[in-house]
């Protein structure tokens, strides 16, 4: 028979095994809840332009943080460069990409990325102009004949100024000049080309530092289309498939910033400061996009954006864009 001496011996040991036991659970699940939360930080890319602002705002307001995702945005000349860091993994998405950017890569292959949100012109909200030098004997568009056309490199402005030179019945009858995002204005003031073609927030700079003078204002409104869809933030689907989670709370925090653009525009444009070469004085100056959210975004619009680039020939293949344009459903596990 067990005495009771034994009897409690024997509890005291069943119970040491009970405490060690869960000590090595509650370890095990301390690290396992360890790798569960870890913070991945996305990486975004940006070009020195005001249609990111969204980022920008998100970036300088906190946004990204509230909503608990850590965001590297990672600084480019080139929109080309930008796009093929995306496609091949080295960044998770960029803040924002024209269109022209976005339809030939999708056009190839509609698997690579996903657009949110939306930017796009319209008679109130515009960013493109046309500049001539202040002292140019341009005085009218047929005077552009035979001249240079100067753009910041990349795909989206070049295929806008081949569309807007259609448009313009010059078509075949200028030449295109493009040179590094920063370096427009003193390449324009150098005589590397003749007029140029920009979106902000570089317009509004030489027009202040009064080297130029506006030839054609809302180009893109007034010639091709009203209103005109420009450009979306973009994901790799990479990433949509195996960070959903961080993607959905990028997406909030840039919604968040297109409330603050909405509700107090001037404060919004401060962040211009920190990401671009814009001193606030001028940062308030600046034109800024129309700005849709997920849930605002219209497909046809850019569905006919998209067939007028197949049919101006500058897409080799006619695209359907409703696999392109992302929605909530994509980011949250449906």
């Amino acid at each position: 028979m067990l005495t009771r001496t034994k009897i409690g011996i024997i509890g005291v040991f069943a119970l040491l095994i009970i405490f060690v036991g869960f000590l090595s659970f509650n370890k095990n699940d301390k690290n396992l809840s360890s790798v569960s939360t870890e913070t991945k930080t996305v990486k975004i890319g940006y070009l020195p332009i005001s249609a990111n602002l969204h980022l920008f705002a998100a970036l300088k307001e906190g946004y990204f943080e509230h909503e608990g995702v850590s965001v590297e945005a990672i600084k480019f000349q080139n929109p080309n460069v930008a796009m093929d860091a995306v496609l091949s993994g080295q960044i998770d998405g960029m803040g924002v990409a024209g269109y022209g950017l976005i339809f030939p890569p999708y056009s190839k292959d509609t698997t690579q990325l996903k657009t949110f949100l939306s930017l796009e012109e319209n008679e109130d909200n515009y960013n493109m102009r046309l500049l001539v030098l202040k002292d140019s004997d341009i005085k009218e568009v047929k005077d552009l004949e035979g001249k240079k056309i100067g753009t910041y490199v990349g795909l989206p402005l070049l295929i806008n100024a081949k569309l807007l030179m259609k448009e313009l019945g010059l078509e075949n009858k200028v030449e295109y000049i493009q040179v590094k995002t920063a370096l427009q204005n003193d390449a324009f003031v150098s005589g590397q080309f003749d007029a140029l073609l920009s979106i902000e927030p570089y317009p509004t700079i030489a027009l202040n530092n009064d080297i130029a003078r506006i030839l054609v204002d809302k180009p893109r409104i007034k010639y091709l289309s009203n209103p005109y869809p420009a450009a979306a933030a973009v994901f790799s689907t990479k990433f949509l498939q195996e960070s959903p989670e961080l993607a959905k709370k990028v997406i909030r925090a840039y919604e968040s910033a297109i409330e603050l653009m909405r509700k107090d525009s001037v404060r919004a444009r401060l962040s211009l400061v920190d990401f671009t070469p814009l001193k606030p004085a001028i940062a308030q100056e600046t034109l800024l996009y129309h700005w849709r959210k997920v849930d605002e975004v219209e497909k046809d619009v850019i569905q006919k954006n998209a067939d007028m680039f197949f049919e101006a020939g500058l897409l080799k293949n006619k695209i359907n864009v409703d696999n392109l344009i992302g929605d909530w459903n994509d980011v949250n596990g449906k």
